[in-house]
């Protein structure tokens, strides 16, 4: 039509290609942080890796993207850690203080369940290598990690194992209890986490019935005792474990 031109002159006013131009040259800023950081962190020059990864972060156009380079900052600073043991005070403290920000941040950019226990395992497993134990603060993270997946029997079987560790037993049997229940049916999860503990009764009871495998064996409408290949994993544990145990194990 004949106002064409002028309607072009109008849209043309607002038309602008910068924020493609933006996102490319992010999408390129994120990609060489990645590599150059990469390549620093197999030659094992952790410091500068660690301020390449800090600088893709911003960069990164995913949680995918953010969550990968803020792990590798965590492998970093943990080899940081590694490296100051046992000799420098000062050093160990300013990079475990390093790691497990590192670790809040993850979270914070990702709170998955997986996450949840990389920390717990970094507190209450990893530093134990180091004669470094910090079971209160691994117990305070997990109890965290539990209240966001209650459903997760991971979570559980590892604030067990902790709870356990410091001596407070009814909590260790109440969360290997909710663990029990939640992975009932898998044999190898349950006996890998709690080995003989499934055949111990609640702390300060002598009632058989509270033994977890008792528990799990009439726990909904006795389904476990339907499940060939459970039953019989429980009972190759038993056999394995105890001569005592034949009549329950036949």
């Amino acid at each position: 039509s004949d106002k064409a031109p002028e309607l072009e002159d109008i849209l043309r006013q607002g038309f602008c290609c910068d924020a493609l131009v933006s996102s490319n040259q992010k999408k390129q800023e994120y990609y060489l942080s990645k590599e150059t950081g990469m390549r620093l962190y197999l030659e094992e020059k952790y410091t500068d890796a660690v301020s390449c990864f800090t600088r893709g972060i911003p960069k990164a156009s995913s949680k995918e993207e953010k969550s990968f380079l803020c792990k590798k900052i965590i492998d970093c600073n943990k080899e940081l850690l590694k490296k100051a043991l046992p000799k420098d005070e000062g050093d160990i403290k300013a990079n475990f203080d390093r790691v497990w920000k590192s670790y809040s941040e993850l979270i914070e950019i990702e709170p998955t369940a997986d996450n949840f226990l990389g920390y717990i395992n970094f507190i209450g497993d990893e530093l134990t290598d180091y004669g470094i134990y910090m079971m209160r603060e691994a117990i305070q993270v997990a109890e965290i990690a539990r209240d966001n997946f209650p459903e997760d029997a991971r979570i559980r079987a590892e604030l067990s194992g902790l709870y356990n560790l410091e001596e407070r037993e009814k909590e260790a049997y109440d969360e290997m209890i909710a663990a029990c229940k939640l992975k009932y049916d898998d044999a190898d999860f349950i006996v890998g986490y709690f080995a003989k503990r499934i055949l111990e009764i609640e702390p300060g009871s002598d009632d058989a019935s509270t033994m977890p495998l008792n528990i799990m064996l009439n726990y909904k409408s006795k389904a476990l005792q339907s499940n060939a290949k459970a039953m019989y994993g429980y009972a190759n544990f038993l056999m394995d474990k105890s001569d005592t145990n034949a009549p329950f194990t036949m």
